[in-house]
């Protein structure tokens, strides 16, 4: 189920970016939408950090997951350059030599919803690497929030 976040929420991933990267120059900042719920949609910060270019994109909503469910499955939505991925993840509580860089996921898939073909996978290893720009961003994201 979509959750929106809240405003303090998407500022302090806003924080985030800027705690890393806050001497960066910023060359635009995405618009950001709201509802009496929350904010919607996903929305960039393109900053030049060390004279290269980064997006970073600011998830606008996230995936609400049962508060009893302490499976190692998480699955969601997300919406970054127009186009909106669908992912699955299977995480651990502690990173491990199979996980995605050392880290706590060791199984991913993202989808383009548009297409319903598989942009990434990741099972102990790599099965597909992302080709496009949306589709690490999307995988950034994921990483960010999960790994």
């Amino acid at each position: 189920m979509k959750k929106f976040v809240t405003l303090n929420e998407y500022i302090a991933s806003l924080q985030k970016i800027a705690q890393k990267h806050g001497n960066a120059e910023v060359l635009s900042l995405g618009s950001v939408t709201g509802t009496a719920g929350g904010l919607q949609n996903p929305r960039s910060v393109h900053l030049v950090i060390n004279g290269k270019e980064e997006t970073f994109y600011v998830p606008c909503y996230q995936e609400e997951r049962k508060p009893n469910d302490d499976s190692p499955w998480n699955d969601g939505r997300l919406q970054i350059a127009g186009c909106t991925f669908r992912f699955w993840i299977k995480r651990f509580d502690e990173g491990s030599e199979f996980g995605i860089e050392g880290g706590r996921i060791s199984k991913l898939t993202i989808k383009n919803e548009r297409t319903g073909k598989e942009v990434v996978n990741y099972d102990r290893g790599w099965d597909i690497q992302p080709k496009t720009k949306s589709a690490q961003a999307a995988l950034d994201w994921v990483l960010r929030n999960f790994n």
